[in-house]
């Protein structure tokens, strides 16, 4: 539940900055400002979601192939009590 939690919140911040940002560039450029925010945010949105889900794959592959320090301390304790 936590992973859901962290992608709503990383979601709605990209989000929310995608709206400022859309509508500073609708003002600058004197287009209509609604469209260009809400096309700039829901950019912004899917963006946060690619990188949230591309970080979790990530996570999981380094947790899959390197082990804990908690297990290398195992290892070497294991080691110890063999010599």
């Amino acid at each position: 539940m936590d992973h859901i939690d962290h992608l709503a919140a990383r979601v709605t911040a990209t989000a929310m900055t995608g709206l400022f940002l859309g509508a500073s560039l609708a003002t600058f450029r004197g287009i209509p400002i609604p469209k260009t925010s809400l096309s700039v945010a829901t950019s912004c949105a899917l963006t946060g979601t690619a990188c949230f889900t591309s970080e979790r794959v990530a996570h999981y592959a380094i947790n899959a192939l390197v082990p804990t320090s908690s297990s290398t301390v195992t290892i070497e304790q294991q080691q110890q009590q063999q010599q």
